[in-house]
């Protein structure tokens, strides 16, 4: 979902002294609207060795060390958080959730190995999405394949079986143009498909649920250090370069009431909004609802994962029905029709 440009409040900054530095964006799309992707199994499975070689004493910069080929992190080979360059490169469009996690660590003190772990977890959740939906939207690309392929299939069936149409599409009369008008078809029910399907996955890459969960699990872990919630959101926003937490944290800490604090803020975090309500009114302990919340957005993403693959198996029927049954008509029926009625005569 693409980020709203937000006005920064000219207001006192309540932690001048501990900004963050930002770093390089990652994740970004690429040129042409194709983003970055990465395997979030495998970045699991680094994120993972990292928290458990933290838990056995090993420092944060040998632990990160052991997980790349980066044998020592010199001036521009690791960030401010410590993290080599190529784990960052490897991440993709991820680099930001694992560089607000180590932000939050080293700022707020968190536990690192917690806070890996937790994103390990996320990362874990979005493979298994990734997987439901490859494999429900397996059989409508298939499907799609098959149903583009069946006039072609059909002529050079006709072909083996001893008729051949290929004169007839070329002979410049009703054949060609009875060609001409089944290609036609069979173009469009192509695009139609080829349209459907990157359209689907555009709105898959555009789904903010991830966000929302990562966001809450992050809140959780940030607010167990102890931090306010303006800070914490503060330095969420500041390490995950997301100026509109940034925004909502300067709202709050100058006065600002809950809800026009949080007015222009993306739809995506206004449910996590609405928890941090209950301990921003009446300080009550919001941590394992921030969790469930994010929880529960992951189930959501699976579950829209599988039923959006369903619905585009079903989407694709009528379309691709009113395009190649015409096309197939006229590439498979009727040419070799013709070519019959004129071995006939």
């Amino acid at each position: 979902m693409r980020a709203r440009q937000f006005t920064r409040v000219q207001a006192w900054d309540p932690h001048p002294a501990e900004k963050v530095a930002r770093g390089p964006r990652s994740g970004r799309k690429k040129e042409g609207g194709q983003k970055t992707s990465t395997d979030a199994e495998k970045l699991a499975q680094k994120l993972r060795k990292v928290s458990a070689l933290l838990q056995v004493g090993i420092p944060a910069q040998q632990a990160w060390q052991e997980v790349s080929r980066v044998k020592r992190c010199g001036e521009g080979e690791c960030d401010e958080w410590g993290i080599p360059g190529e784990i960052i490169t490897q991440a993709g469009e991820h680099a930001r959730s694992i560089r607000a996690a180590c932000g939050i660590s080293a700022v707020l003190g968190a536990p690192l190995a917690q806070v890996l772990d937790c994103l390990a977890d996320s990362f874990d959740d979005l493979h298994e999405a990734q997987e439901a939906r490859r494999i429900a939207g397996a059989g409508p690309a298939l499907s799609a394949k098959i149903l583009n392929l069946l006039p072609i299939v059909a002529l050079l069936a006709v072909s083996v079986m001893g008729v051949n149409p290929f004169p007839v599409l070329a002979d410049g009369g009703a054949g060609t143009v009875c060609g001409g008008v089944g290609l036609a078809f069979l173009l469009a029910g192509r695009w139609v498909s080829v349209s459907m399907i990157r359209a689907s996955q555009r709105r898959w890459d555009e789904d903010g649920s991830e966000d929302t969960a990562l966001a809450c699990d992050l809140m959780a872990v940030a607010l167990d250090t102890g931090a306010s919630i303006p800070r914490a959101l503060e330095c969420l926003g500041r390490c995950s370069d997301r100026d509109e937490l940034c925004l909502v944290s300067k709202r709050l800490s100058v006065g600002v009431e809950w809800e026009l604090a949080w007015q222009e803020c993306s739809e995506q975090y206004l449910g996590v909004a609405e928890i941090l309500r209950e301990a921003w009114m009446r300080g009550a302990a919001v941590d394992e609802q921030l969790r469930r919340f994010g929880a529960m957005a992951r189930k959501k993403r699976l579950a829209d994962a599988r039923a959006g693959a369903e619905e585009l198996g079903v989407r694709l029927v009528v379309p691709l029905g009113l395009l190649m049954l015409p096309a197939f008509i006229c590439l498979g029926v009727v040419p070799v029709l013709i070519t019959l009625a004129h071995s006939a005569i």
